[in-house]
């Protein structure tokens, strides 16, 4: 009896053993589907935020600055944290000599995006409070 004891002890051991190693898997298996979606939905995100640029940036070149605020407006909606959405709003104000707008614009732009201050933000607002300086 002690053989059989042993060897039922053993198979228990085995069955949970097995059951931990199933659940583990699926645990593996429901992680790796949850990143899969994650990483799907950052690819769509990324995706849109380039569509939006490059349609904005040809927008402006085509000097159809309405169109670039309409869009930034529509943009905004679903992405107000976005820093592009205001910088290409900041450009079609400028180009349209809505000067103070376009101040608030490009400032809440360098707000979202600080490493844009040097190189992107900056230069502009600069020219701006000139303007608006010498207008005075």
């Amino acid at each position: 009896m002690d053989t059989s004891q042993a060897i039922l002890s053993q198979l228990h051991w085995i069955k949970w053993s097995v059951m931990v190693i199933a659940l583990s898997f699926g645990a593996i298996a429901g992680a790796m589907i949850f990143l899969s979606v994650g990483l799907e939905e950052a690819l769509e995100e990324n995706t849109n935020k380039t569509e939006f640029r490059d349609k904005a940036s040809d927008l402006l070149e085509q000097g159809k600055e309405q169109d670039v605020l309409n869009l930034s407006t529509d943009r905004q909606k679903t992405h107000p944290k976005d820093p592009n959405v205001y910088w290409y709003r900041a450009k079609a104000q400028y180009q349209l000599d809505r000067l103070p707008e376009a101040l608030e614009s490009f400032r809440k732009a360098e707000e979202l995006a600080p490493t844009w201050r040097d190189e992107s933000t900056q230069p502009f607002i600069r020219a701006i409070e000139s303007k608006l300086s010498d207008r005075h």
